[in-house]
C-alpha cells in the first residue's frame, strides 16, 4: 500500500505535537508513517500549517534557549551564553568550517551569478528564462531554511532588477 501524499489533520496536529516536544522532522514522519518530503510539500501547499510548522520547530529550540539564557546569567555558567552565541549567531559567533557553506554565502554567490547574466546576455528575454530558473533553484534549495528563517527567503529576479535597469541604460547609452 502507497503512502498518502498529503496529510490529514490528525496526522498534522500528531506531527506538530511531536515537533513542539523537540522531536526531529523525521522522527514525526516516521511516527505518522509519511516521508519527511510529504511534511515540506504539505506545508508548501498549506499556508497555515506552514506557520505552524515553523512555531513548533522554534518552540523547543525557545524553552532551551530560555534556560541557557537563566544560566547564562550567572557568571560561573559563562560557558551557556557561548553556546547559545555560537548556535544563534554562527556568522559572528561560531567555529569556522570552510567546507561549510551559509545561506547567505550561497544567496551572496546566486546573486553574483545574477549580476554576470545581466550583463552578459544581451536579449532581456533570454535574461528573464535564465533568472527564473536560477530563482526556482535557489527557492527550492532554500525552502526548508525559509521556512525556519523567512528572512533567507530570496529572489534572484528582485536582486538583479536594479542591475538590469541599469544594464539596460548603459546599453541604451552605447
Amino acid at each position: 500500500m502507497s503512502r498518502p501524499h498529503t496529510l490529514d489533520e490528525s496526522k498534522k496536529s500528531r506531527i506538530l505535537a511531536l515537533l513542539k516536544s523537540g522531536c526531529a522532522r523525521a522522527t514525526a514522519a516516521g511516527a505518522v508513517n509519511c516521508d519527511p518530503r510529504t511534511i515540506t510539500r504539505t506545508a508548501h501547499r498549506d499556508p497555515q500549517f506552514a506557520d505552524q510548522l515553523a512555531l513548533a520547530e522554534r518552540a523547543t529550540e525557545i524553552i532551551h534557549l530560555e534556560n541557557l539564557n537563566r544560566a547564562g546569567s550567572e557568571p560561573k555558567y559563562w560557558r551557556a551564553s557561548a553556546w547559545v552565541l555560537e548556535r544563534t549567531c554562527p556568522e559572528r559567533y561560531g567555529r569556522n568550517n570552510p567546507e561549510v557553506v551559509t545561506p547567505s554565502q550561497m544567496t551572496h554567490l546566486f546573486a553574483r551569478i545574477a549580476q554576470i547574466i545581466v550583463q552578459e546576455v544581451p536579449v532581456a528575454v533570454h535574461r528573464q528564462q535564465i533568472l527564473k530558473r536560477f530563482d526556482a533553484l535557489l527557492k527550492e534549495a532554500f525552502f526548508n531554511i525559509s521556512l525556519a528563517n523567512p528572512s533567507h527567503d530570496v529572489s534572484l529576479l528582485e536582486l538583479s532588477s536594479a542591475d538590469s535597469e541599469q544594464h539596460n541604460e548603459q546599453s541604451l547609452g552605447q
